[in-house]
């Protein structure tokens, strides 16, 4: 188990073990949406721009678009609202692969301080080879909403698709 809570206001935090490095699963997806927010933000990628789905980008697990045609389009607003709203596995791969691929994540990852995490594979990673730490989960949230790294209507952006969330049913009862 791992945890690390900061107050940003008042930069007070409470922490169980905050580094230690764990797999990732859907969580990943929250460093994924803010590099797309930041990239949308610096007008290298547009809000409606298409992403194709091709058969390398099909991930199994959650989500619909890999049951669509190959070769249907999404637009980026999409993908990055049912990646967080439904964990759509297809859609985060859509945006990795649009965004430059795992290489580029990674080292974007690390310039914006997120140290410990890291995307090593396509989701659905049932390996879980993917990486972070509960103190970079509460880091890339601070991120977003700290007016550093996103303009204001990205960290808007940013908090409306992350209140889409639905999707608690994969957790066993």
């Amino acid at each position: 188990a791992s945890a690390f809570m900061f107050l940003i206001d008042s930069r007070k935090h409470a922490s169980l073990l905050p580094n230690q490095i764990l797999p990732a699963a859907s969580s990943i997806k929250i460093a994924i949406l803010l590099i797309t927010l930041e990239m949308i933000d610096t007008g290298q990628m547009e809000w409606n721009e298409n992403l194709v789905l091709t058969k390398d980008l099909v991930g199994g697990g959650a989500g619909w678009m890999g049951y669509q045609t190959i070769g249907k389009t999404f637009p980026v607003y999409e993908a990055a609202t049912e990646m967080i709203r439904i964990s759509d596995n297809t859609a985060t791969n859509l945006l990795i692969n649009r965004l430059g691929g795992k290489s580029y994540i990674n080292k974007r990852l690390k310039q914006i301080g997120l140290a410990s995490t890291k995307l090593n594979n396509l989701l659905p990673d049932l390996e879980g080879t993917n990486k972070t730490t509960a103190k970079d989960l509460a880091l890339t949230i601070a991120l977003a909403d700290s007016g550093n790294l996103l303009g204001q209507r990205s960290r808007d952006l940013f908090r409306e698709i992350l209140s889409t969330s639905k999707s608690n049913r994969l957790l066993p009862g």
